[in-house]
């Protein structure tokens, strides 16, 4: 991730903490430098994409933790998703052009997998602005939200360091995207290896609510 993105990633992530830290978080994650790419199907519409990636000057890095009894950090050094393992992260937006800043996302997916296969996946919607200039931003709810143990069926998530249970407490569990951020164009044609960050948190759903408002706060005073 270029250090202009990283820094209006971590500008976002402050300004909706203080609303986070109000409620039950339950665990979070944050990825640097994916790959990001868009394919027009239209003017007005195609389909996003970031992916883990290990090329010479994109190196994915990134974190999966439990924040609730029994806490636990699982953390995927930069180039992971080339190592010999299944670690990867991979996230897919259906895009629909409402304006000149603003699009919205509807039965979109993110699937974050450890380094043994198991997987947390959900589904995703939400809603993007254009920051401007050359900067995108994404807020959204996740739901549908499942953690499947596919690999040793020891019930943890799996790091390179670190571990933690996946027996969250909490059925359904929702979540948000906190912020999906990107630095390149908006989505007038298609691209490809833009740098991606992004960052979610599984929470109640009062909280869910919360954090996506505190979103389209951020978006609206970026746009001003």
């Amino acid at each position: 991730m270029t250090r202009s993105i990283r820094a209006l990633s971590v500008g976002v992530v402050a300004l909706v903490a203080g609303a986070a830290q109000a409620q039950t978080t339950l665990a979070s994650f944050s990825y640097d430098s994916l790959s990001g790419a868009y394919v027009a199907g239209s003017p007005t519409n195609g389909v996003f994409t970031a992916n883990a990636v290990d090329l010479p000057l994109l190196r994915t890095v990134g974190d999966f933790n439990r924040t609730v009894a029994s806490e636990g950090n699982a953390d995927f050094p930069a180039g992971f998703v080339t190592d010999a393992n299944l670690a990867d992260i991979s996230i897919s937006l259906p895009v629909a052009v409402t304006g000149a800043t603003t699009a919205s996302s509807l039965g979109g997916s993110i699937t974050i997998t450890d380094i043994d296969g198991d997987s947390f996946t959900a589904s995703v919607d939400g809603d993007w602005y254009n920051l401007g200039p050359g900067f995108a931003f994404f807020n959204g709810n996740l739901t549908n939200i499942s953690f499947t143990d596919v690999g040793t069926q020891d019930g943890l998530f799996n790091g390179y360091n670190g571990a933690w249970q996946m027996n969250l407490p909490g059925n359904p569990l929702e979540g948000a995207i906190v912020n999906l951020v990107f630095g390149g164009q908006w989505f007038t044609q298609s691209f490809n290896d833009f740098a991606v960050g992004v960052s979610g948190q599984v929470i109640p759903t009062p909280g869910v609510a919360a954090l996506l408002g505190l979103g389209g706060l951020v978006a609206t005073r970026r746009r001003r």
